[in-house]
């Protein structure tokens, strides 16, 4: 995740709530070092983190379209109500 959105292991640590040499053993496979528990809160954080970044990509695009609508329109088309 950290390579696929271009992010620092220090905003990672951000988003899941420690600190940046923690992401770094993740990173590294020594998952011994964390509890289940631990490791199921980072799932939990990673994935309202994507959520969060998914709805504003999915009010951006639709937001895009309203406005592209408004811009596009023909200026020789007639509205009729």
């Amino acid at each position: 995740m950290i390579t696929q959105y271009g992010m620092t292991q220090g905003k990672a640590a951000e988003i899941l709530g420690t600190k940046q040499p923690q992401v770094s053993e993740l990173i590294n496979g020594k998952l011994y070092k964390f509890s289940t528990d631990r490791l199921f809160r980072f799932l939990i954080r990673l994935s309202d983190y994507i959520s969060s970044l998914n709805e504003l990509d999915n009010y951006s695009r639709s937001e895009s379209a309203r406005l592209t609508g408004q811009f596009m329109k023909s200026p020789y088309t007639i509205d009729v109500d």
